[in-house]
């Protein structure tokens, strides 16, 4: 009788992590090693090798049989006694903490201490391998180069990454996005790439206890402030304290610095005293500067040259210093919503076209809307003042009115009128204008009837005021004093006065003095017929010092006539017989009649 031989066999596998050190999202190779210790062959035998969440099927290299990833069965066949046979499987890692297990699921042979299938960990024809969770605690940093920086300037944010470990860090990117108002200028990572476009620094592996630094160079385009930030955005291990791009600034993968922009909007304005200066006339200019701010300007300068046909005369500025030589004005520090001004007085030198500019030249801040010095108009950082210095050409002309008797006796209506007229060229107004007429002795003041302006008889003036390129005339009436007091009023020795003397239209010019009051003479009043009691002769003496002609040397004449021949050196004329003389009516200027 036969009786049956029992086969047994006996697998043995063995799973073990190819991979030193694996990194998580890198590829892990796994090695499982399958041995039959006999006594049998095993027959049709198989493993089972799923992979697990976290694990991503790359490849398969069987050292015998086949390995299909769908359904994770590696077909080996037929082992014999103390065959050795081993299947290395890579597959990606994501860095979760994960059992890889593997197990012989088939076998036509007896297992002597094993049950395929049975996912006992315990037998010796299964077996697992660990991956630990991946831990790297990231740590960022930011910092600026200065916290206010004047607009249009620049500055440099400093990233600093660390890896605290325990775990080397993988694929590490740091997101850096610019505000709007800060304008990328470049970049200058230790390791890694920085994209402006992005705005993603892409680090790469962080060794543990690793820094790395990226340099982000940009330039202000407005005053801010703004904040700009940093954080971690992606890690292939899991950080024991932060979650990556999650924008919470109390986590240490997230940093932020804020910087703030100076700027200050310097105006300038500037006004003159006089709006038509005249030669010879006081001007005085005021400028005045302001901070517009925001932001505290230091170091001001404005510049203040006065023009050709200007005389400097002072310089009085609210604060800092001005040197006329240069038209430097030093104004040095305004906060915001200070003002400084500066009052130059200068005096009118020449006519024509006074054109004066005063403009910020310097400032420590930049302005918004100007640029120091660069003579823009348009800018408010910079005044003009444009005045036409003009020559003031008054004409004044004297005449007596009404056509009544060419010799005027005492008691008589005498009116002057005088005409002032402004013929500038080009047109001006003339301003201040005053007229002196005093009248002379003999001349009693009735009435003054100024077109504009008022007249006082005391002191003979006529105050115009201004006069534009028109007319302006006015018109008084004066009645004469008794011969008496005129003639006893006479300096004994009077100025000399030009005169002219006819006799039987024949015409003898000269020097005339009214030497000596010689005798009186009867003199009748024209007009009512009224008679006065004081009459008087006058001995005229012309040349020097000798006697008038007898013609006229004893002329009997009324005293308003003698008067005249006082004013008669304005342009009037004597005419003269043996006993009587009258005045031809003349034109005369102001201040003309009075000896």
């Amino acid at each position: 009788m036969r009786v049956p031989v029992r086969q047994i066999a006996d697998l043995e596998l063995t799973k073990s992590i190819l991979t030193p050190s694996p990194l998580a999202n890198q590829p892990v190779t796994f090695l499982i090693d399958l041995v039959n210790r006999g006594p049998a062959e095993a027959t049709a035998v198989a493993v089972r090798e799923d992979l697990p969440a976290g694990l991503t099927f790359v490849s398969a290299n069987p050292a015998k049989g086949s390995y299909d990833n769908t359904t994770g069965v590696w077909t080996i066949g037929t082992m014999a006694r103390d065959e050795r046979t081993t299947l290395q499987l890579t597959a990606t890692w994501n860095g979760a903490a994960l059992s890889n297990v593997a197990q012989v699921s088939a076998s036509g042979t007896e297992d002597i201490d094993s049950t395929p299938n049975n996912d006992i960990a315990t037998e010796d024809d299964q077996d697992s391998a660990t991956l630990p969770q991946q831990l790297a605690d990231l740590r960022l940093q930011k910092v600026v180069s200065a916290p206010t920086v004047p607009v249009g300037g620049s500055a440099v944010f400093t990233i600093t990454l660390t890896n605290d470990g325990p775990a080397t860090a993988t694929n590490v990117v740091v997101r850096e996005r610019l505000p709007a108002g800060l304008q990328y200028v470049g970049s200058t990572a230790s390791q890694g790439n920085y994209d402006p476009a992005l705005g993603d620094w892409a680090v790469g592996t962080l060794a543990v206890n690793q820094s790395v630094t990226l340099a982000l160079e940009v330039t202000l385009l407005d005053i801010g402030p703004f904040a700009n930030t940093a954080q971690v955005s992606a890690s292939d291990q899991e950080d024991p304290d932060s979650t990556p791009n999650n924008d919470n600034p109390n986590e240490d993968d997230q940093s932020s610095a804020t910087i703030n922009g100076e700027q200050s909007d310097l105006a300038i304005s500037k006004r003159a005293s006089l709006a038509q200066p005249t030669l010879g006339q006081t001007l005085i200019y005021t400028v005045e500067v302001r901070n517009d701010g925001p932001s505290t300007a230091n170091g001001i300068e404005v510049v203040d040259r006065l023009p050709a046909g200007l005389t400097f005369v002072s310089a009085t500025p609210s604060q800092g210093t001005y040197n006329n030589t240069t038209g430097l004005w030093v104004v040095g520090t305004l906060t915001n919503g200070a003002r400084a001004s500066l009052v130059v007085t200068a005096v009118v030198a020449q006519r024509g076209l006074l054109e004066n500019e005063a403009e910020v030249t310097k400032s420590d801040k930049p302005d918004p809307d100007s640029r120091p010095g660069n003579r823009v108009p348009s800018e408010d950082d910079i005044a003009r003042v444009r005045l036409p210095a003009t020559v003031i050409d008054l004409e004044l002309q004297k005449e007596i009115l009404g056509g009544g008797a060419a010799v005027p006796a005492v008691g008589d209506l005498l009116t002057y009128q005088i005409t002032v007229d402004n013929v500038s060229d080009p047109a001006a107004d003339a301003t201040g204008v005053q007229v002196t007429d005093r009248l002379p002795q003999g001349l009693v003041f009735s009435a003054a009837r100024p077109e504009r302006g008022s007249y006082n008889p005391l002191t003979g003036a006529w105050e115009i005021g201004n006069i534009a390129r028109a007319r302006a005339s006015a018109s008084r009436s004066t009645r004469s004093f008794a011969a008496r007091a005129v003639l006893s009023t006479v300096p004994r020795s009077a100025r000399p006065t030009r005169w002219t003397s006819t006799r039987r239209r024949t015409t003898v010019s000269g020097v005339a003095k009214m030497t000596k009051i010689a005798q009186r003479g009867r003199c009748r009043q024209r007009g009512r017929g009224a008679a006065l009691a004081q009459y008087a002769r006058a001995a005229l003496w012309w040349g020097a010092g000798r006697p008038a002609p007898n013609s006229i040397a004893r002329a009997s004449i009324c005293t308003a006539a003698a008067m005249a021949i006082v004013a008669v050196r304005s342009g009037g004329q004597v005419a003269g017989s043996r006993r009587r003389a009258r005045v031809v009516p003349g034109r005369a200027t102001a201040g003309a009649i009075g000896a």
